[in-house]
């Protein structure tokens, strides 16, 4: 199993940094080869989250399902591992701040980004990557019924907490 990091983003859509909503900085390598499970030189469009690499590897050497004292967020890719073509999730979630709460769902077409600050009033982005792999176009006036379906898959997760602030 090889995985690494994402770039950086280099002034592309505005930001210097590496740590964002979009798909530059959430983009990785995510490798497996394990004979009699994988197929040489496949790939797969499964949409992954790093939490999903644990799991993998536990059922892919034997082990029980990964328990503890809290919920294992990620699922394992086995099935995948064995189709390319199988799905276990239809889409990937991150959080990241930026001034303001941000949250994003990903699914194979579409980025939704929501931009939350306290007062609980939302900024929403939408981002079609058959379109505009490179999300220079925020659809989100223009595709209501795509915004209302990832609104309702990120509402399932857990709201962002704000940081709290440090005291002097």
């Amino acid at each position: 199993m090889l995985w690494g990091d994402h770039g950086f983003h280099l002034g592309d859509l505005g930001i210097w940094t590496k740590h964002t909503n979009y798909e530059q900085a959430n983009r990785i390598p995510i490798l497996f080869v394990a004979p009699g499970v994988t197929k040489p030189n496949s790939s797969t469009k499964q949409l992954t989250e790093s939490v999903d690499i644990f799991p993998t590897l536990a059922e892919l050497a034997g082990l029980p399902a990964p328990a503890g004292p809290q919920p294992i967020d990620g699922m394992s890719l086995v099935p995948v591992l064995r189709d390319p073509s199988a799905r276990v999730r239809d889409h990937a979630f991150h959080a990241y701040p930026r001034r303001k709460l941000g949250r994003a769902i990903r699914t194979e077409r579409y980025r939704l980004v929501q931009w939350k600050d306290t007062a609980d009033t939302a900024e929403y982005e939408l981002y079609d990557y058959q379109t505009d792999p490179l999300e220079t176009k925020n659809l989100v006036d223009d595709r209501p019924q795509a915004v209302a379906a990832l609104m309702k898959k990120l509402a399932a997760y857990p709201p962002a907490v704000p940081k709290p602030r440090r005291r002097n």
